[in-house]
Formats: structure tokens, C-alpha cells, sequence
């Protein structure tokens, strides 16, 4: 986190964010998978959670 918070000399960060990035798309993946094996009313109201999120991020 250090080179995120520009603490660390010669290191813009930008390998730290572009990690960081790589982690949170596999995890997002990882819960699609995680998803499809919920039954139909289950998928369904993460579907309605996850648009109210995105909607809100607008």
C-alpha cells in the first residue's frame, strides 16, 4: 500500500494499482461463478443489488 500512497521513491504506484485492479476483477468473476450455482430467487435479487450499486456509482 505504501507505493499507492506515494511513499515509496521512484515508484509512481501504478504496478501496486494495476494489481489491486487484477485482484478485485478476479474476485468479481469468482462471485459470478459463485452466483449462477443460487437458486433463480437468490440470482435474481443480487441482479436488483448489484444494479442499484451501479446505478448509484452513475
Amino acid at each position: 500500500m505504501a507505493p499507492l500512497a506515494g511513499l515509496v521513491q521512484d515508484d509512481d504506484g501504478f504496478a501496486s494499482l494495476s494489481d489491486v485492479v487484477s485482484r478485485y476483477e478476479q474476485w468479481i468473476n469468482y462471485k459470478k461463478i459463485e452466483i449462477r450455482s443460487l437458486d433463480a430467487e437468490y440470482q435474481n435479487r443480487h441482479h436488483r443489488a448489484k444494479t442499484g450499486k451501479l446505478y448509484a456509482l452513475g
